[in-house]
């Protein structure tokens, strides 16, 4: 498991983000990953995931199946960003979330996102 700083340093950069915007970044999109994901594949990702961002799961509302662009919209409110912050913020964090979650379990996730979101889960 990655600490928070550790997991903010990674969204900050590999975002090229200052770490105040990779944070609010960090914990919009977990929130909206938590919309996204059934109840029980969020309780396995909220395990790896440090304290801090686990308090930003409490804050989203129920499950629902929105498409990408409404996932970034999601983020680009939730933590005050424009459109290109936001996707290299979600890009970050998704990056972040592997590292903390290992790879098995980040596959176990990103089989419950369609197509679509592949734009979001490329490296880099």
């Amino acid at each position: 498991m990655v600490d928070y700083q550790g997991f903010i340093g990674i969204v900050s950069d590999r975002a090229r983000a200052p770490a105040d915007e990779a944070e609010r970044a960090a914990c919009a999109t977990v929130q909206t990953l938590a919309e996204r994901l059934t109840t029980g594949e969020m309780e396995d990702i909220a395990e790896g995931l440090p304290d801090e961002l686990r308090r930003c799961v409490d804050g989203a509302g129920p499950f629902e199946a929105f498409h990408a662009d409404e996932f970034l919209r999601r983020v680009e409110e939730r933590a005050g960003l424009d459109r290109a912050q936001a996707g290299s913020g979600v890009r970050a964090v998704l990056a972040a979330l592997r590292y903390a979650v290992g790879p098995d379990e980040f596959h176990d996730t990103t089989a419950q996102l369609p197509g679509e979101y592949r734009v979001l889960l490329r490296k880099g």
